[in-house]
């Protein structure tokens, strides 16, 4: 069974991935206790395997990635949930992805080094192809439908964060989140 701890230990340890010393450090502090805080309501019971798992670090990596003259801990929920919303090829939006790498460039982060932060991101974002059986007996997490990591649960956490975060009119249900 899955609780709270396990969430909290995850984001303890997605923390440490830059050095104390590093400037950016504080930035990315906020951007996991921020996604935790925001994950822990819908934080499933029962389950032990499912895009939740990756939705701690993809959506911290969307809230640190942002605007830097936003604070990830100030970022209304229904921005985030905006940028986690998957969109259609057809519409010219840039995928969680790719917006996500833009801003970690941005921030200057160097994606082909083999930093934690690099790794963890490149195994989020790497595109998978949909496996061709079903009942294929492989776990919640290799059965995948196409797609990477980071897609997939960014439409996890967009889902159960405004499911959790957002009145029916639109507006989050409270004061800071």
């Amino acid at each position: 069974m899955v609780d709270m701890r396990d969430l909290w230990w995850a984001a303890g340890r997605l923390a440490t991935l830059m050095s104390a010393d590093d400037w950016r450090s504080p930035r990315w502090n906020r951007a996991v206790r921020r996604s935790a805080t925001l994950i822990e309501p819908a934080w499933p019971q029962e389950e032990i395997n499912g895009p939740f798992i990756q939705a701690l670090p993809t959506a911290a990596f969307v809230l640190y990635a942002g605007p830097r003259a936003t604070d990830p801990e100030s970022v209304p929920v229904q921005e985030l949930i905006a940028s986690l919303t998957p969109r259609a090829a057809a519409s010219g939006e840039r995928p969680v992805e790719d917006v996500v790498r833009g801003g970690l460039l941005g921030l200057g982060h160097d994606l082909r080094d083999d930093s934690q932060l690099s790794v963890i991101f490149g195994k989020l974002s790497t595109s998978r192809e949909q496996l061709a059986e079903s009942g294929s007996g492989l776990t919640a997490v290799d059965n995948r439908t196409g797609g990477s990591l980071m897609g997939e649960s960014a439409k996890w956490a967009a889902y159960w964060f405004k499911r959790h975060h957002v009145d029916e009119g639109g507006t989050s249900v409270h004061q800071r989140l």
